[in-house]
């Protein structure tokens, strides 16, 4: 058997195969786990929000914020971590078109 043969061999159509449904439940399974997920996912940011502002008043709260605000608009570290976000994704779409 020579590389022709292989080649004729491995591009030829298979026939399809019946799986019962297999492949409708595991999109349907995967489907329902993204969605627990997601549902988790809101609920524990619920749950720490409600803790925040259960440990910390509303007036408090919100000089909390505007000093993490401050502090995060002036971090260095942080923007250059943003620019290489946006030009690693500006790259992926460049070299996906």
């Amino acid at each position: 058997m020579n590389d022709r043969d292989l080649d004729a061999l491995l591009s030829a159509p298979l026939a399809p195969v019946e799986d019962l449904g297999f492949s409708a439940r595991l999109a349907q399974g995967i489907v329902r786990r993204q969605r627990a997920w997601d549902v988790l996912l809101a609920v524990l940011a619920a749950g720490f929000a409600g803790i925040f502002f259960q440990v910390m008043p509303l007036g408090q709260a919100g000089g909390a914020i505007d000093t993490l605000s401050q502090h995060l608009a002036s971090s260095v570290p942080l923007a250059v971590a943003i620019a290489m976000v946006v030009l690693s994704n500006s790259l992926l779409r460049w070299m996906a078109e």
